[in-house]
């Protein structure tokens, strides 16, 4: 729904496995704020697989148009079961420029840091 310059968003998806409706099952919320040349939103989700491992991930981000330019700025976080016994997170950040040149050319630069670390293998390179 919206309440003036906020948005509030929420999910649910029911798990598709006959007598285990957690399984497969999917929740997730958002809440994003618009107003003048800001903008600010979050979201949260959670899955389960079919086996009952979980995956949670969360984002945060925020922009700012200035004139043709809008500066952005993002930082997420993801953690999964990718086993019995692993698990794997993940943590992204990026910043970007976007340049409107035209009304239909944009001009994006953007810069991404991820790190990654997985059960056993603490800072695995993936950067």
């Amino acid at each position: 729904g919206r309440f003036g310059p906020v948005t509030a968003r929420a999910m649910h998806a029911f798990g598709e496995n006959a007598g285990r409706a957690s399984a497969q099952a999917s929740t997730g919320a958002g809440l994003a704020y618009a107003a003048g040349p800001w903008a600010v939103s979050g979201a949260y989700q959670r899955f389960k697989t079919a086996t009952q491992l979980e995956l949670e991930a969360a984002t945060l981000g925020a922009a700012y148009q200035w004139g043709s330019v809008r500066v952005a700025l993002n930082t997420a976080r993801s953690e999964a079961d990718t086993s019995a016994t692993a698990r794997t997170v993940q943590r992204v950040h990026s910043a970007g420029l976007t340049w409107a040149a035209t009304s239909s050319v944009d001009l994006t630069a953007s810069l991404y840091r991820l790190d990654r670390q997985r059960t056993g293998q603490r800072d695995d390179g993936y950067t």
